[in-house]
């Protein structure tokens, strides 16, 4: 692995159980702006079988993302890929945890693209993996609410 990759497993915990919460992120998915809900990202739909993703870091920097190939497995898996300024994989798992209780996992392996962020991801990883951290943080938060909402 270089300081250029990175790794991120994310959970979030939901006092909804798992079929509510996986029916609130399908309805998300499948909407027109799937990304609505969340401050720190803005979403397009290129074409039918793409999304574009730009997200705002906490650090003033901003990625361009294209998630794509995206497959879902009911009732709790989405699968995806992702290029632009970070290519790899993101998985998300809706898990039940008690009757009305569930967490969501998001695993996230993706490298950085952008020429910058590779030159100097040696020395600022620390504050990329902060970013990264508050955006998710920020997300469950945001989307805590619609979840609470639905």
């Amino acid at each position: 692995m270089t300081p250029a990759d990175f790794s991120f497993v994310t959970r979030w915990t939901f006092d909804h159980d798992r079929d509510h919460v996986w029916g609130v992120l399908n309805e998300l998915v499948e909407s027109d702006d799937p990304a609505a809900w969340w401050r720190s990202v803005s979403s397009s739909r290129p074409d039918e079988d793409s999304l574009q993703l730009v997200v705002r870091s906490v650090l003033g920097y901003r990625l361009r993302i294209r998630v794509h190939d995206l497959r879902i497995t009911p009732p709790a898996t989405m699968r995806f890929r992702a290029d632009g300024d970070l290519v790899g994989r993101g998985v998300l798992t809706a898990v039940a945890t008690a009757p009305s209780t569930s967490r969501v996992v998001v695993e996230w392996d993706v490298t950085v693209t952008r020429p910058w962020m590779r030159r100097t991801s040696r020395i600022l990883r620390p504050g990329f993996v902060a970013a990264h951290h508050v955006v998710m943080w920020q997300a469950r938060r945001q989307l805590g609410r619609v979840v609470d909402a639905g």
